[in-house]
């Protein structure tokens, strides 16, 4: 199943634990960094002081919850 996912975080080592958890994503899955909660994205993950209402929280010391 194609997915497009954005990782919003402004947070320099969520931004880091976030891209080495979604690394082990399914090839099919696009995933993107951003510091903005973009309007196009499929799943939007919020880091750490990101306010995105139905968005996937992610804890950098948890990173494998938001899988």
């Amino acid at each position: 199943m194609k997915l497009d996912v954005a990782i919003v975080t402004r947070d320099p080592q969520a931004r880091d634990a976030a891209a080495r958890s979604f690394a082990a994503a399914p090839p099919q899955w696009s995933i993107r960094l951003c510091d903005e909660v973009p309007g196009d994205a499929d799943v939007v993950v919020a880091g750490p002081g990101v306010d995105a209402p139905g968005a996937i929280p992610f804890d950098p010391s948890r990173p494998q919850d938001a899988l």
